[in-house]
């Protein structure tokens, strides 16, 4: 029996041997579709590899400050990679499979009861919030924006998790909150609005990032 779509960690729809679809229950029966997308992903690397095509990992920054024990992991796989089928990858293809890993743990979350609707409602807020303060039209289908929505919904699951980053920037918050005084005026009023509706406050380091993310959305279409 093959699991071909995951509806949680404890119910998936599988294909048994002779083709019949059925839906079957069971404590971490979902969990194996984590390792078929895996395995999707490492199987898509390779073919890229052999076919010499080369994908940017526009969030390799993010991802070696956020995530760097499944950076860790990716680095691993991607030797094990090599040792079993005698293929090097570019090494940024760690950071695709540490996100892989990210996004496996934020799904695994979601079916605990944080709804991914409720990430797309605070994004939603947030963006109006954004929209409202600096006086420009988002176009949620750029690259630009897509990044930030990234990033947010990181920030909410480590809000939810009490894990937010805090490290010895202070010096580089306080550079970019003087050179970016409306952006950082209008993180403040997203902090506000995070600590009235889900009582947390954001360190430094997390309204930095959120200073440069928006920053970078609103280079490209705000001017």
């Amino acid at each position: 029996m093959n699991v071909v779509k995951k509806i949680n960690n404890n119910v998936a729809i599988c294909v048994d041997g002779n083709g019949n679809e059925l839906i079957a229950f069971g404590k971490g029966i979902g969990f194996p579709n984590a390792i078929l997308t895996m395995a999707d992903h490492i199987e898509f690397a390779l073919e890229r590899k052999k076919n010499n095509i080369k994908v940017s990992m526009p969030l390799v920054y993010e991802v070696k400050q956020k995530y760097p024990q499944e950076l860790k992991y990716g680095k691993y796989i991607l030797k094990q990679i090599y040792k079993t089928f005698n293929v090097k990858l570019d090494a940024d293809e760690a950071v695709g499979i540490a996100l892989n890993l990210v996004n496996s743990q934020i799904e695994s979350k979601d079916t605990a009861g944080k709804t991914i609707s409720y990430e797309k409602q605070v994004i939603k807020e947030v963006t109006d919030i954004i929209e409202r303060e600096l006086q420009f039209n988002i176009d949620k289908d750029s690259f630009n924006y897509t990044r930030f929505a990234t990033h947010l919904q990181y920030l909410l699951h480590r809000l939810n998790d009490n894990q937010c980053i805090d490290s010895d920037n202070q010096a580089m918050y306080d550079k970019a909150e003087e050179e970016y005084k409306d952006i950082a005026d209008c993180v403040d009023i997203i902090n506000e609005y995070l600590d009235k509706n889900f009582n947390c406050t954001l360190t430094d380091e997390e309204r930095l990032y959120l200073i440069l993310h928006i920053n970078r959305v609103y280079a490209k279409e705000g001017l």
